[in-house]
């Protein structure tokens, strides 16, 4: 029963991914996409390419970091690869949940501690968006001279603020391992 209840799922996941990239494709014209890359220049795609790949490695060296802060040991390869492996998800599951779920997954699936895999994957993701905002904020402190920006200012740190009381809140124990019920096998 459980082989055809994941059977289902992954042909679901597939089905919808499918659908998407169909309304893509016929939404963007291929030969239009091809036009624009031929002309960017190579040495910014190689420069975009590495940045990229070099924020890949140290989210996996966070992502690892956090995991043996809850006693789940992982070596760098392995959270490399699970992280790579996310990242081909993330590109065909709506909401960008791909990286998350299957960090959560694989982590669970390999030590047993659902719960400490749920919460290390939560954590690394506020803490992500926690150093974008520092961004943001820096940011906006060039704008802070008139009434708009700091009705804006004040308005992204009350959301900042509500989000981190609601982070402490779920990341309890119990209601981490309520959550992490999902990812049973």
């Amino acid at each position: 029963m459980k082989s055809v209840k994941r059977g289902f799922w992954i042909a679901l996941r597939t089905l919808l991914s499918i659908i998407l990239l169909s309304v893509l494709f016929y939404r963007v014209r291929l030969g239009e996409v091809v036009d624009v890359v031929k002309q960017a220049h190579p040495l910014y795609l190689i420069l975009a390419l590495l940045s990229n790949l070099a924020v890949v490695f140290l989210s996996a060296h966070r992502w690892r970091l956090l995991l043996f802060a809850q006693k789940i040991l992982f070596t760098f390869k392995t959270a490399l690869t699970i992280y790579f492996v996310g990242f081909f998800f993330n590109n065909f599951l709506p909401a960008g949940v791909g990286l998350d779920l299957t960090r959560a997954f694989y982590a669970a699936r390999e030590t047993g501690k659902r719960a400490e895999s749920l919460a290390s994957v939560i954590v690394e993701r506020v803490l992500g968006f926690l150093g974008l905002l520092f961004f943001a904020l820096s940011a906006l402190l060039f704008f802070l001279r008139n009434t708009e920006g700091m009705r804006f200012f004040l308005f992204l740190l009350g959301g900042t603020l509500l989000l981190l009381f609601l982070a402490y809140g779920f990341l309890k124990k119990e209601l981490v391992r309520k959550f992490a019920k999902p990812l049973q096998r």
